[in-house]
């Protein structure tokens, strides 16, 4: 889990979106890590530092977080249902089920009815995205798994 914290922010020169600017330019460089939380402080003065400390509590509890199956799978339909899983090899993606298998980091495992590789890392980082919005994972590194579902684990 991670909490941005940005020093000295009181020698920076100032304008009305510097902080946004500054927000802007880190997520570009570093993408990945547009779901952790920036604070800018200076440890100086103490401006904003109780801040950090707020932050950091509130990336543990996300980091410590567990979502039972059935709201996680009413959320997995929805947005199964809003963007689909790709096709592979000309074949639809099922996906069955989705369940947290573990906190700290928050973990979580899909069945499907094709081998691992028929999940794009595109449609991996659209679920990821996903939980986070719904579920407030702000902070936190998230796992996806998936299992090909087999023969004997059908249910019909």
């Amino acid at each position: 889990a991670l909490v941005i914290g940005l020093n000295k922010w009181d020698l920076v020169e100032k304008t009305s979106g510097t902080a946004g600017t500054m927000v802007k330019d880190l997520h570009h460089r570093l993408p990945s890590l547009a779901h952790v939380p920036i604070v800018f402080l200076s440890a100086e003065s103490g401006q904003r530092a109780s801040k950090v400390l707020e932050l950091v509590d509130e990336v543990h509890e996300n980091w410590k977080r567990r979502i039972t199956t059935a709201p996680l799978n009413k959320w997995f339909e929805q947005v199964t249902r809003r963007q689909p899983a790709p096709l592979y090899k000309n074949r639809a993606v099922r996906l069955y089920y989705f369940t947290q298998v573990r906190v700290a980091p928050p973990t979580f495992v899909g069945q499907t009815n094709m081998p691992i590789e028929a999940l794009t890392v595109a449609y991996r980082r659209y679920l990821m995205n996903q939980l986070r919005a719904s579920f407030d994972f702000a902070g936190c590194p998230l796992r996806l798994n998936f299992r090909r579902r087999g023969k004997r684990d059908k249910t019909e």
